[in-house]
């Protein structure tokens, strides 16, 4: 189940005027300044599972839901009908099981259809029913795509109706298509404060009663045995990842209503592992135990550092069967794949929030977190590399080596240009910046290429004080063994991707440790970049000159950084 996009106009902060939220995806994160109303999106989520159609709701607070400047008291809900939906098990397919072949009929539609209706007026009655635009819309796609015959049947069938004119009857099972796509999907809110407790009430969601919902998993019956034990296996192995023990797991006494935490035959109480570790569980219970919903959360990184926000992400990517909105403060949500960041905003007195998409509008959410451009120097482990080849290569041996580093979660890798360190001088002003800003994050590396033509050939003095300065302050140096870093693959790889690449004016490159192995046969330089991902997609050769000895170096250096 799946929502595809939602409006809300007339809630809150939310004005008169439809605020969209377009092309959810699983995991959703809204950020903003306080009181820019990014909670309110939440607040007014939770109402959707409560909705009755058919009937007036009467759910919301008469003195806090309704926006304070509109004239009437009236809140509107949006919701988006991606065509992709339809074909792909969204939460619309239940429009099939009403209307077959409703989408097919629809070829205009190039991407989605948004419907809104009043909140405060559910009822399906004829003077309703010129107010109700969504459905008027999808009234007129139905009478224009379906003939009389056609719709006729889809009537009789579905209505009961032997009589009416067409556009009657398309209005009619327009009404019947907008109440199947409302409200079928479950609302789940899991707020800011959140504690292990034993007793009565919601359990798993912040944390009350889930002793009680653990050692149901932990111990399941018969019914639901498989599907109770395969839930707790994975909640085991995501505390093995949060703790980095494997062999870590959780038990749950059959009379003592406590957590315990089981490492290398040392039993723990979950709560003498940290705040972070107690409430991630809580966290990870509720959204493995509960299938099949829309979890609202507020501020998951509250006690939690930003590596373990990460890995809270990817979990609920990879093991859970949700959709996620979540509210946050933290910059760790950001560049996650998958991942989708709405910017909640104040425009004069009203919320609005956007889908960011380009690199400006990132910009603008760190801004307004209060992000300096220096912070996002304070990654766990910087890397210095002189381009973006650099980077796929190193990449490339990481993830090779078995390790589960991951570039974004366990270390930044930040270019500065071979060009600074092979032409500027030793004492240039931008030399000194550079040094300057190395010194932002002493849990740093630099890979710099020798450059040597010949073995005898010596290092530049601007490289030989930027290699000083960085082990003066306890960082790892890297100076290829070889020319540049492309010397560290072998000869039959380099020659068999630079074929691939340039195969009209490839000529066979000898390899040689000092080399210039970048160099096509007319003299023209290889592109780097597609070379190097056609190697990284090759299975790493870690014999060539010092390559495995520095690349377990770096990863140690990296996993200490991480500790």
């Amino acid at each position: 189940m799946k929502l595809d996009g939602f409006g809300i106009a007339g809630f809150r902060s939310f004005g008169q005027e439809m605020v969209y939220v377009p092309d959810l995806t699983k995991v959703n994160i809204f950020i903003g300044k306080n009181n820019s109303g990014k909670s309110n999106i939440i607040r007014f989520c939770k109402h959707l599972s409560q909705i009755k159609l058919g009937q007036r709701y009467k759910g919301f607070d008469e003195r806090l839901d309704y926006c304070l400047d509109s004239n009437g008291r009236n809140i509107r809900f949006a919701f988006q009908i991606k065509k992709e939906s339809l074909a792909t098990g969204g939460i619309y397919t239940k429009i099939e099981n009403f209307l077959p072949g409703l989408a097919k009929k629809f070829p205009e539609w190039k991407d989605s259809i948004w419907g809104d209706f009043s909140v405060s007026h559910l009822i399906n009655k004829k003077d309703e029913r010129k107010r109700d635009l969504g459905a008027k819309k999808l009234a007129e796609m139905i009478f224009t795509k379906y003939n009389p015959a056609e719709t006729n049947d889809l009537a009789a069938k579905h209505l009961g109706y032997r009589e009416g004119d067409p556009q009657g009857r398309s209005m009619d099972l327009a009404l019947v298509v907008r109440d199947v796509m409302t409200v079928p999907f479950q609302v789940h809110a899991i707020e800011a404060f959140r504690q292990i407790t034993e007793g009565e009430g919601d359990s798993t969601l912040n944390g009350r009663g889930l002793i009680r919902e653990l050692r149901k998993i932990q111990s399941p019956t018969l019914d639901g045995y498989q599907e109770g034990k395969t839930k707790f296996a994975t909640i085991n192995k995501f505390l093995g990842e949060l703790l980095g023990e494997e062999e870590a797991f959780l038990e749950i006494p059959a009379e003592v209503d406590e957590i315990l935490v089981s490492i290398k035959q040392k039993i723990l109480p979950l709560d003498s592992l940290g705040t972070g570790i107690h409430e991630l569980i809580i966290l990870a219970a509720a959204v493995t135990i509960i299938d099949d919903s829309l979890f609202c959360i507020e501020e998951p990184e509250i006690h939690i550092h930003p590596a373990l926000q990460k890995k809270f992400v990817r979990y609920i990517q990879e093991n859970t069967q949700n959709q996620y909105l979540i509210t946050t403060h933290s910059n760790a949500f950001f560049d996650i794949p998958g991942v989708n960041i709405y910017h909640c905003r104040l425009a004069g007195d009203h919320t609005s929030c956007e889908l960011v998409v380009t690199d400006h509008e990132r910009g603008g959410v760190i801004s307004d977190l209060g992000y300096r451009p220096s912070d996002l120097l304070q990654a766990n482990y910087v890397i210095w590399v002189e381009g973006p080849s650099d980077r796929i290569y190193l990449n490339h041996w990481i993830r090779g080596a078995g390790t589960a580093l991951e570039e974004g979660l366990h270390y930044s890798i930040m270019f500065y240009g071979g060009r600074l360190l092979s032409h500027l001088s030793f004492d240039s002003d931008e030399i000194e910046d550079f040094v300057r800003l190395c010194k932002l994050n002493r849990n740093a590396a630099i890979i710099i290429d020798s450059d040597k033509n010949y073995p005898q050939t010596s290092l530049n003095e601007t490289k030989k004080r930027v290699i000083d300065d960085f082990r003066k302050n306890s960082c790892f140096v890297w100076v290829t063994d070889g020319r540049e870093i492309e010397n560290y693959v072998s000869e039959t790889t380099i020659n068999s991707c630079v074929k691939e690449v340039h195969p009209r004016s490839y000529k066979r490159i000898k390899w040689d440790k000092y080399g210039n192995l970048t160099k096509l046969g007319n003299g023209k330089s290889i592109a780097k970049v597609a070379v190097a991902k056609k190697i990284a997609s090759e299975n790493p050769d870690y014999s060539v000159l010092d390559l495995s000895k520095r690349i377990q170096e770096l990863i140690g250096e990296i996993k200490r950084a991480n500790s």
